[in-house]
């Protein structure tokens, strides 16, 4: 039988200490405990809870707070359709076809936010999301894991955003007045129902776009100059300008525009339109009365001062007259010029006096041609034109029309024709033109090749009492008042010469607008 003798066994961990398998695994462990534990913390704190499918059999296994977010208990899930029970009604079809599309490959996760009925049986918001994790050797999705997360609090303070911005559409659309909000780009990126009614277009064709495309050029340069303005120096502007509504009319507006910063730090452009075309048309229509009242009053004080002094003229001529046909005078002929210019300036009074009659009246649609054309038949008919060549010349749209005092517009033309053919003598060649100017004024032109006018008369042309072309022809009276008449109207005359023998231009500008067509009310009735 072997002695067996007692022998110590040395353990070199003296020397080299080592842990034993069993203190290495319980360090393991505990450390693998507390990483559980901050990922069941963070989870906690961010309001999520993992999860894990079996799509075999669809059973599921997933982290408490799952279920203690909707209030249940844990007990009550053990399969996927337990979940899906609670999910709303309307969102229940995305849910299940957010989960196949991933699971055919359509999709690269699993993604959806939802609503799913709690035990206080009120519903909350929850984003899922999950992937596939394992597959078989054929490729066919074995299992999928992902997380839950409550955003309730996000869901609901969206909604709170969309009523506030749904509130404050009201608000906006609720005020007359245009209101629009453009990008540092200049492309509008909100607009009022006030400003779509005022372009009759719809906010889809305005939102995200500059707009230049639905404005003549002109007026864009305007809007665009004072936007570009606004965003370079950030002081608010006011602007009175021209805009060119939905029906093609222009339209006066002051537009205010100021800056606006958001908080991160982008810039924006908001600007509120006051149409004032009414207001305008109507201070014209009142400075217009009150202008040609003035004038009225003074050409009718005028003309009566003039009247009293030149019956008494008249009537001596007459009975200085009637005694040299009894007895023959050498003096005759120059007593009979002098009655003849007497009886002429009567006739002139009686034509002022009746002028002053018509002003005030109420404006009326001129059709400028036909007054144009009748104002040439009758210094025709007075003076005859003799060997003067006449060329009129008429380039206007026929929707464009203007309004006015037919008489005294008659008066300024006939005036101006005569004029000319008085600078012209017995030959010579006369041309009037009509043209639109722009959008809101017509040209007028005058020409004659007649004896001009020179640089230092020119100066002087348009002042009360300076004769014309013939000194002792006319009472200077005619030039002033058809300027006055012109202004009153809201529009411009001037004169060109570029010296004596070289002719003369006359220009007017008036205003004008497109002619409102009316609807056939014969058309309408048959169709009723």
């Amino acid at each position: 039988m072997p002695n067996i003798t007692n022998r110590t066994v040395h353990n070199d961990s003296d020397d080299h200490p080592v842990e034993s398998g069993l203190a290495l695994h319980l360090k393991t462990e505990k450390e693998l405990q507390e990483s559980l534990a901050r990922l069941n913390l963070a989870l906690k704190v961010a309001n999520m809870a993992w999860w894990e499918m079996d799509l075999i059999t669809g059973n599921v296994t997933f982290e408490k707070r799952k279920a203690e977010m909707l209030g249940y208990l844990p007990e009550m899930f053990s399969h996927y359709k337990d979940f899906m029970a609670l999910v709303h009604p309307k969102d229940y079809d995305n849910v299940m076809k957010a989960m196949c599309d991933h699971l055919d490959g359509k999709s690269g996760k699993y993604e959806i936010e939802y609503r799913i009925l709690t035990k206080s049986n009120d519903y909350r918001w929850f984003y899922d999301t999950g992937t596939i994790v394992k597959k078989d050797l054929n490729g066919k999705p074995l299992n999928i894991t992902g997380l839950v997360i409550d955003i309730s609090d996000r869901k609901h303070a969206e909604e709170a955003l969309k009523a506030s911005k749904n509130y404050l559409n009201k608000i906006i659309n609720s005020i007359a007045s245009p209101i629009f909000v453009k990008d540092k780009e200049h492309k509008f990126c909100l607009v009022n129902d006030a400003l779509c009614a005022l372009l009759a277009l719809p906010a889809e064709e305005l939102l995200g776009k500059t707009g230049h495309e639905h404005f003549p050029k002109e007026q864009n340069e305007v809007f665009f100059a004072k936007d570009k303005e606004v965003f370079k120096s950030g002081k608010e502007n006011i602007n009175e300008e021209f805009l060119t509504d939905g029906t093609g009319k222009i339209r006066t507006i002051v537009t205010r525009k100021t800056l606006y910063t958001d908080p991160e730090g982008d810039k924006f452009l908001v600007g509120i339109i006051n149409d004032i075309t009414e207001r305008k048309e109507m201070q014209e229509k009142l400075m217009k009365s009150e202008k040609l009242a003035v004038m009225g009053r003074l050409v009718a004080d005028v003309a009566h001062e003039i009247n009293n002094p030149l019956a008494i003229i008249i009537g001596r001529t007459q009975l200085i007259l009637s005694r040299i046909n009894e007895q023959p005078s050498p003096f005759k002929n120059q007593i009979e010029t002098i009655l003849q210019n007497a009886k002429r300036c009567k006739t002139i009074l009686s034509n002022l006096l009746n002028y002053s009659r018509t002003i005030g009246e109420e404006d009326d649609t001129v059709n400028l041609p036909d007054l144009i054309g009748e104002a040439i038949k009758d210094v025709n008919f007075q003076y005859e034109m003799g060997a003067i060549e006449v060329a009129f010349r008429c380039n206007l749209p026929k929707n464009i029309v203007i309004t006015g005092n037919k008489v005294a517009l008659l008066s300024v033309f006939i005036n101006l024709i005569r004029n000319a053919r008085q600078a012209m003598n017995e030959k010579g060649f006369l041309t009037i033109i009509v043209e639109k100017e722009n959008d809101i004024q017509l040209r007028i032109e005058i020409h004659d090749t007649g004896i001009g006018i020179s640089k230092e008369h020119l100066e002087k042309l348009f002042q009360p009492f300076i004769s014309g072309w013939k000194q002792g022809e006319g009472t200077g009276l005619g030039l002033a008042t058809s300027l006055g008449i012109i202004e009153t109207h809201g529009g411009k005359m001037w004169v060109e010469s570029e010296g004596e023998g070289k002719g003369t231009k006359f220009k007017i500008l008036l205003p004008c607008k497109l002619k409102e067509e009316k609807p056939n009310q014969a058309l309408n009735k048959v169709e009723e």
